[in-house]
C-alpha cells in the first residue's frame, strides 16, 4: 500500500506530465497560427515570474535558506508564488533541501544523481530525506507557509479555474509554461549543478557554477558559490556571474540583508 506521502508525490508528478503535455499543444497552435504570437509573450512574462520570485527567490532563498527579510506583503506574494510554481510545498521543499544541504552528495543526499541515478534525480524521483521537525519549526510556525503547505493542490487549482473563466489558454500560457520553466530549474541545479561547470571554492562536495544551469533556471547556475555561502542572498560574485535574482533581492524585495536567522535555515 502506497504511503500518503509517495500519493502526493505521484499526483505532482502528474500534473508535471499534464503541464508538458499542454505546453507542446500550446507550442503547437502558436506554430499553425490558431493563437495570437501575444501569448508566448504574456507565458514569457509568467516564466518569469514564477521561476524568479516563485522558486529561484521565493522557495530557494527566502523560504529554505532565510537569505534575507522582507515585509509581510512580500511574504505572502512569494508564499502564493513559490506555491503555485509547483515545485511542492513550502514546508517540505524546505526541509528537503537543508538536509540536502547537510548532507550534499553523501549516501543520505535526497537527489544526489550519481547515486540515485540522473533520470531518477532530474525527474524529482528522489529518496526519502530524514529531515526533523525542529529543521522547519520555523516554517511550521507561520500560519501563511502552513496553509499554502495544507492547500496545495487547492491553492493551484483555484489559479487554474481563474485563468479558465477569463480565457482557456491562459492555463497555458500562465500556469503550465511556468511550471515546466520551475520544474526544469529544479532539474537543472539538482543535476547539472552538480557535474558540470567550475569551482571557486573547495567545499567538500561536488556543486559547481555552470552557465548551463543559469540559463535553463533563469539565473539560479552559480552553484558552487551557493553552497559555499548558503547563506547569502546573493550567488554571483565575479563580474560575469550575473545573478538577476540576487539584484531583485537588493532593490526590490529586501528590506533587511542581514545574516539570517540560524535557526530557520541553513
Amino acid at each position: 500500500m502506497s504511503s500518503p506521502k509517495s500519493v502526493f508525490n505521484s499526483r505532482i508528478r502528474l500534473l508535471h506530465i499534464v503541464n508538458h503535455v499542454a505546453v507542446l499543444l500550446g507550442i503547437a497552435a502558436l506554430i499553425l497560427g490558431y493563437i495570437s504570437i501575444n501569448y508566448l509573450w504574456i507565458g514569457l512574462a509568467a516564466y518569469v515570474w514564477f521561476v524568479l520570485i516563485g522558486t529561484t527567490i521565493g522557495m530557494h532563498r527566502y523560504f529554505s535558506h532565510r537569505s534575507f527579510k522582507t515585509n509581510r506583503a512580500w511574504e505572502y506574494v512569494l508564499g502564493w508564488s513559490a506555491t503555485v510554481a509547483t515545485v511542492g510545498p513550502i514546508v517540505g521543499w524546505c526541509g528537503l533541501h537543508r538536509y540536502h544541504h547537510s548532507h550534499t552528495d553523501t549516501d543520505e543526499d535526497p537527489h544526489d544523481p550519481r547515486r540515485i541515478g540522473y533520470w531518477n534525480a532530474w525527474n524529482y524521483n528522489w529518496k526519502p530525506s530524514k529531515f526533523t521537525r525542529k529543521s522547519i519549526k520555523g516554517e511550521l510556525a507561520d500560519p501563511m507557509i502552513v496553509f499554502f503547505s495544507r492547500h496545495y493542490f487547492k491553492t493551484i487549482f483555484a489559479y487554474i479555474a481563474v485563468l479558465a473563466i477569463i480565457n482557456p489558454w491562459l492555463v497555458v500560457w500562465c500556469y503550465c509554461l511556468p511550471a515546466c520553466g520551475a520544474y526544469l530549474a529544479i532539474s537543472a541545479v539538482t543535476v547539472i549543478g552538480h557535474i558540470h561547470g567550475y569551482k571557486t571554492f573547495d567545499v567538500g562536495d561536488k556543486a559547481r557554477n555552470s552557465w548551463i544551469t543559469w540559463l535553463l533556471s533563469c539565473g539560479e547556475g552559480w552553484h558552487n558559490n551557493h553552497h559555499a555561502r548558503s547563506w547569502d542572498h546573493r550567488q554571483g560574485y565575479a563580474w560575469w556571474e550575473l545573478d538577476p535574482s540576487g539584484w531583485v533581492i537588493e532593490n526590490i524585495i529586501a528590506n533587511d540583508l542581514s545574516k539570517p536567522d540560524w535557526t530557520k535555515a541553513v
